[in-house]
């Protein structure tokens, strides 16, 4: 058995012994020293930082350098999790940090769960791009007998030897099995993941017959508080004493120097901000002496950075700076966060944005859940001090991302029971500690940063609570039960960053639970999913906060509030007074105000945070009566939001319209759904002018109207007279359009008051309104623009009032299906395409005759890797053929009277999901941005 002597130094080394640098070393006779610089978990944090005490590549580069100048034996490893993290790992998926690997002089790797992140044939090619060996003893690409046929993925080793001096050095490397289940499971793929222990002693049996005079495994399982199925120290025990000399360990970013089974582990913590200094000295008689230092940023301050490494890494930087602002998308309002003055929104109130980080998590666990067969609930945290800047209206970028999370952290999952859950929004909520009754103002014993933005749940709290009791309940989204917070049993998933999942912040109830699994690095976890939420490359989904935390039993009664802002010339301090301004309000529509004597902007808000804009050329000022922002200023924390100046938006559109009314003649001008003409009266319509007004989009407005003896006359347009004057001839019916530019963005909705019957339903965009064959008189009408997707302003039943027959419309569809081609037309409900045969559906046709009602069918689908097409009408194809694509999501809809009287209800057969819930009138059936197909369709008629 070797004999060995361990020199444990726990605490940092502060200065590096004066040999490290001389030029010369004294080696005592007959012996050999050999130093091993080692790193691990360095997350792409290879750029010197001062500030954070990073030590950064080149410097680390130098000091092996210099040492091996002098003429000593040294050596430098990594044990894993190098090539994702920071944006210069990240943005090449790992192969800039190889190549500066390469630079820096590195001996060996290790691979950590992190390498397998991005794909294996990214793996492969890291690998290959590597000049070092890059070892894992314990990954497979089947299942075989490993000492015959290893089965490792290309280009990795499960050992080395390095011959130092005349001694040879036995490296072997162990991946945590964990890997199966910590990263994206497109990594891992079809691999095996053997027992750690079964190859560590299948790779030392090797090693010895090589002659290997020292052992040294390089691992990837991290300490207890990892979690893994088995730990370092596990490791050590499991394998026969004295077997493997030194452990070089990584993943759990923790500092390990201790001796288990007659085995020196060792670990330096993570991101660069130590180095481990392992010496061993090897005598004529074998034995060997183990000595851990450890190095942090002071014990490089003599150390000249390596200029070739340093200029390549400023290269990098440099390209990437470039990629960091490119544009992903836009958004029309702000996400909220960081600091505004002296209040920081996500430490103390729900924003937008952290909603939308939250989302992002709940997201990408339950996808990774779901691949593994699992199902929970799952409910997403993340801590507001996590959240550090906005991202202003306007682009979204990379760099904007990382600006806002620049930790680098990485998305832990842990089961937890609701009465765990309890506990850790108490610990959120445990610094308000009062509520304002009126305004609603919440006031913070102190700025916490471990205050909680949240997804998939609701929390009420009531602030006059002592600590421990603030949260009255917590609900999950779907249910209307809240969770008991004495239950101990039921498994909720819970996905935050490492820091809060791993305890930090005061959430010590997570800290002991052993991890479930990780969804992903936590910037590149929220730049997909925004990149999954964008319309048209447009972020909608987030403009205001949707009452997940709020607040009860203080007094306080949720309602509209006043806000004010401060409206000023360029200097930003002398007031505009009593001067039109045009706002918008979490990006809407643009509402029109006049600031007051002072030079304030009183607007009235729902209550909750908003972002209010005046120009498009200028970041919206925040106001949130919760915060207490826009509501008072005190001057030391709380200052009025200001804006500057801008001329006011143009005026928006409206519809403009007049009536010739019998014996009053013609009436002024009334727009945007106001009354013309009269009721209670008995007093014909004989005649109408309609026309547009700040109609900047192009296009016009055409109708027309149905005469006393005369029927239908033919159309006129903007402004132009329809019916007669002077003839006593009454208005029946009326049909109004839209044509052009204007015609694509909205709908015109219009309903007449007939005689004996009163109102009429709203017809809209060419459908009649009024009456045929009854002989009676239009006595009033209203007439109004609606965005499209807007809804009606009212009903549209009976809108047109006959004596003929009742239609009867009727609807057929088919579907292209994968493999069977067009499928046969049905009708009526019945289902098209297949169910249990996973076939994906990939085109469809539908068409509508309505039996005498105007109108059509429109519809549009969702395409895998094409998103959502353009609508196509009455019988064209949507989707695709011959191109194998999916359909995965639908929206259908009527036009014309076929709208008024008619709904279309579908549903969709979905991969996995089974049959979703019915839906109607251009709403999505289906899913997008989660990779599952269509695998049938029903479609009906559903009278209004």
């Amino acid at each position: 058995m070797k004999r060995r002597l361990f020199f444990l130094l726990i605490m940092i080394c502060c200065l590096i012994p004066m040999t490290a640098f001389s030029q010369e070393v004294t080696v005592a006779d007959r012996s050999t020293e050999i130093t091993i610089y080692h790193t691990n978990d360095v997350h792409g944090y290879v750029t010197e930082d001062s500030e954070n005490g990073v030590i950064g590549l080149a410097s680390l580069s130098a000091l092996k350098k210099i040492r091996e100048a002098n003429g000593e034996n040294v050596l430098l490893l990594d044990a894993g999790d190098a090539t994702q993290g920071l944006p210069i790992a990240s943005l090449t998926q790992g192969q800039d940090i190889i190549e500066l690997m390469n630079l820096a002089g590195y001996d060996v790797m290790t691979l950590g769960n992190h390498e397998f992140d991005y794909s294996q044939e990214v793996l492969k090619r890291n690998v290959g791009l590597a000049n070092f060996p890059i070892l894992s003893a314990n990954v497979h690409t089947g299942i075989g007998d490993y000492v015959t046929d290893p089965m490792l993925l290309d280009g990795v080793e499960g050992h080395t030897i390095i011959d130092v001096d005349g001694v040879k050095l036995g490296f072997f490397g162990i991946t945590t099995t964990d890997t199966a289940i910590s990263t994206n499971p497109e990594g891992t793929a079809g691999l095996v993941f053997e027992n750690e222990v079964d190859a560590a002693e299948r790779e030392i049996a090797a090693l010895t017959a090589k002659g290997a005079d020292v052992i040294i495994a390089v691992v990837h399982l991290g300490d207890a508080s990892a979690g893994t199925v088995c730990d370092s120290e596990m490791f050590a025990e499991a394998l026969p004493e004295g077997q493997v000399d030194v452990i070089i360990d990584g993943h759990s970013h923790t500092v390990e120097n201790k001796v288990v089974n007659d085995s020196l582990i060792v670990q330096t913590g993570c991101y660069l901000s130590t180095v481990g200094e392992l010496t061993l000295t090897l005598d004529e008689t074998g034995e060997i002496k183990a000595e851990e230092t450890l190095l942090d940023y002071d014990d490089f301050a003599e150390v000249i950075p390596d200029v070739a490494l340093t200029e390549a890494i400023d290269t990098i930087n440099a390209e990437q700076a470039e990629i960091l602002n490119e544009v992903i998308g836009e958004t029309n309002t702000t996400l909220w966060a960081g600091w505004l003055g002296n209040v920081a929104p996500t430490r103390a109130v729900e924003t937008n944005y952290g909603n939308l980080a939250a989302d992002a998590f709940v997201s990408s666990a339950t996808a990774m859940m779901e691949k593994l067969g699992d199902s929970y609930p799952v409910v997403g945290v993340e801590n507001g001090g996590g959240i550090r800047a906005a991202v202003y209206n306007g682009n979204i970028t990379p760099g904007g991302l990382i600006n806002t999370f620049p930790f680098s952290n990485t998305l832990y999952m842990k089961l937890v029971t609701p009465q765990q859950l309890y506990a850790v929004m108490e610990n959120s909520g445990s610094m308000i500690v009062s509520q304002d009754p009126e305004t609603g103002m919440l006031t913070q014993q102190q700025i916490s940063g471990s205050f909680l933005q949240i997804s998939g749940f609701t929390v009420v709290y009531n602030t006059a609570n002592d600590g421990g009791n603030k949260v009255i309940s917590i609900t999950l989204d779907g249910q209307e039960t809240p969770l008991d917070r004495n239950d101990t049993s039921t498994q909720i998933l819970m996905v935050g960053n490492n820091y809060v999942m791993s305890g930090g912040g005061g959430f010590n109830v997570l800290a002991d639970i052993q991890k479930y699994g990780e969804a992903g690095g936590e910037v590149e976890t929220i730049q997909s999913y925004i990149e999954s939420c964008l319309v048209d490359g447009v972020l909608t989904d987030y403009a205001g906060t949707e009452g997940r935390i709020q607040f009860s039993g203080a007094g306080y009664t949720s309602h509209d509030y006043n806000a004010k802002i401060l409206i000023t010339q360029a200097d930003g301090k002398t007031p505009v007074v009593n001067k039109p301004i045009s706002y918008q309000v979490d990006g809407g529509e643009w509402q029109y105000a006049t600031t007051d004597a002072e030079g304030f902007l009183e607007i009235t808000v729902s209550d909750g945070g908003h972002g209010i804009r005046i120009s498009d050329n200028q970041q919206e000022a925040y106001v949130d009566n919760y915060a207490g922002l826009g509501i008072v200023a005190d001057g030391a924390i709380r200052v009025w939001p200001v804006l500057v100046y801008s001329e006011p938006i143009q005026k928006p559109l409206s519809i403009f319209y007049r009536t010739h009314v019998q014996n009053d003649g013609w009436q002024e001008f009334v727009a945007d759904g106001m009354m013309s003409g009269t009721k209670g009266k008995s007093l014909r319509l004989e005649g109408i002018e309609i026309r547009l007004d700040n109609n900047a989009i192009g296009g016009s407005v055409e109708y027309r109207t149905h005469v006393q003896n005369e029927g239908w006359q033919n159309y006129v347009a903007d402004g132009a007279m329809a019916g007669t004057k002077g003839r006593s001839l009454r208005l029946e019916a009326i049909q109004i359009r839209l044509t052009g530019a204007i015609a694509e963005k909205y709908d015109i909705y219009y309903r007449t008051h007939i005689q004996d019957k009163g109102w009429l339903g709203w017809a809209v965009n060419d459908g009649k309104s009024g009456s045929a064959g009854l002989s009676k008189r239009l006595e009033a009408i209203e007439i109004r623009l609606v965005e499209k997707g807007g809804a009606a302003p009212g009903s549209v039943e009976n809108a047109y009032l006959t004596n003929a027959k009742p239609a009867n419309p009727t609807i057929r569809y088919r579907t292209h299906v994968q493999n069977e081609g067009w499928q046969s037309y049905v009708a009526g409900g019945v289902m098209s395409g297949t169910k249990g045969k996973s076939l994906r559906l990939e085109a469809i046709e539908i068409q509508v005759n309505g039996d005498g009602l105007s109108g059509n069918v429109e519809y549009r689908t969702h395409v895998q890797n094409e998103g959502w097409q353009n609508y196509v009408v009455n019988g064209a194809m949507a989707g695709t053929k011959g191109k194998s694509l999916r359909l995965e999501a639908i929206q259908i809809r009527f036009t014309g009277e076929l709208a008024q009287k008619y709904s279309v209800e579908y549903r969709t057969h979905v991969q996995n999901d089974g049959w979703q819930n019915w839906v109607r009138d251009d709403a999505m059936s289906g899913t997008t941005g989660k990779n599952l197909r269509l695998e049938a369709i029903e479609i009906r008629l559903v009278k209004k």
